[in-house]
């Protein structure tokens, strides 16, 4: 018997992408052996490339007068996802494995419930490969208290005190106004 050693230089794999290697061998007496026919496959990935993620149902900065939104959140990745885990103000809220993204696909649905603070959503990803993405932090104020949206809305704050000022501006001219008198002769 015999061993042979095949030295294959890294930079026949340095693109990203699916490879199969076929070793064949023949040697003087023309005897051709090869991985493929011992039923040995060689095969890797060289995937370089972290997963993406999209969210969507909440748009960052905005506010909702809800007691609950739908998030959706989409995880792809060119060669294989592995995990993702979705943070709610640096709290793990949803973690989901390889198996349980695969069978939907990559998309990811749940609920998220009001909250009388600001809340800011962020996902993290990892494909088979350990490339690992994290999404844009997601602020959002997702409430059913109208006082807190109003506090919470800088615009609407001085929309308010500006109608509360002319109001009262046009009340004390009302109250005040020079009254004329016209007499009788």
């Amino acid at each position: 018997w015999k061993t042979y050693e095949y030295c294959i230089k890294k930079d026949k794999f340095a693109t990203e992408g699916n490879y199969v290697v076929s070793l064949l061998s023949e040697d003087r007496a023309k005897n051709k052996s090869s991985n493929r026919s011992k039923g040995i496959d060689i095969g890797f990935v060289i995937d370089k490339t972290a997963p993406t993620i999209v969210i969507t149902g909440v748009e960052n900065g905005k506010h909702y007068v809800d007691s609950e939104k739908r998030i959706c959140v989409d995880v792809q990745d060119n060669i294989l996802v592995g995990c993702m885990e979705m943070y709610n103000n640096n709290e793990l809220m949803l973690s989901k494995d390889s198996d349980e993204v695969l069978n939907k696909n990559g998309i990811i649905t749940t609920k998220v419930t009001s909250s009388d603070d600001w809340q800011v959503i962020n996902i993290e990803a990892e494909d088979a490969a350990g490339n690992v993405a994290a999404s844009k932090k997601v602020n959002f104020l997702l409430t059913t208290n109208l006082l807190v949206q109003l506090r919470s809305n800088a615009l609407a704050v001085c929309g308010v005190a500006f109608v509360t000022t002319i109001g009262a501006a046009g009340i004390y001219a009302i109250v005040r106004r020079p009254r004329f008198f016209v007499r009788k002769e």
